[in-house]
């Protein structure tokens, strides 16, 4: 797996079965977890197999996740919530193979496994009717990141975007 030289075209999004979801997880972070920067990987990975241990016990909604593959390997992992009350599909993590880290790959490698799956999610969006309105609440120290993939501040918590626009519609919010 050559990982400065990843496409966009090359990666495959699916997303995960509720009940195979915990399994395909642990198997992503026990891969992932030979590498040596962790930190970062293990915590987001953690909060979404919380997310699904708080569902599986009945405590919490099953989150909605994608994991994003380049030559057969996880390369990144989208997990949310749709969100009938806002109509939006609300982005709770974003993880990228630290592999992928922009700082070893440079930045094309982890912005294009990003994009691909903020698409899938924009496609999640739009399947539920929501015209492929995303949200989030950005980590601080992450706004950039969100701003690069098209997102745009709401408000003083939230980032929006709507579907495959790169820049909000004027009149819309």
């Amino acid at each position: 797996m050559n990982a400065s030289a990843i496409h966009k075209d090359a990666i495959e999004v699916r997303w995960l079965s509720e009940h195979f979801m915990r399994k395909e997880l642990c198997a992503i972070s026990c891969r992932w977890a030979t590498l040596t920067e962790r930190d970062v990987v293990d915590c987001n990975l953690g909060c979404i197999l919380s997310d699904v241990w708080a569902a599986e016990h009945r405590l919490a909604p099953f989150p909605e996740v994608a994991v994003a593959f380049y030559e057969q390997c996880a390369v990144g992992i989208v997990c949310g919530t749709t969100l009938s009350t806002q109509k939006c599909f609300f982005i709770d993590h974003l993880v990228v193979h630290p592999r992928y880290n922009v700082t070893k790959t440079g930045f094309p490698a982890m912005h294009a496994i990003q994009e691909c799956l903020v698409e899938a999610a924009i496609d999640h969006s739009q399947a539920c009717g929501y015209h492929g309105w995303l949200a989030c609440c950005p980590e601080p120290g992450t706004e950039a990141m969100w701003r690069r993939l098209g997102f745009s501040k709401e408000d003083s918590f939230i980032y929006r975007r709507m579907g495959y626009f790169t820049q909000m519609p004027a009149g819309i919010h």
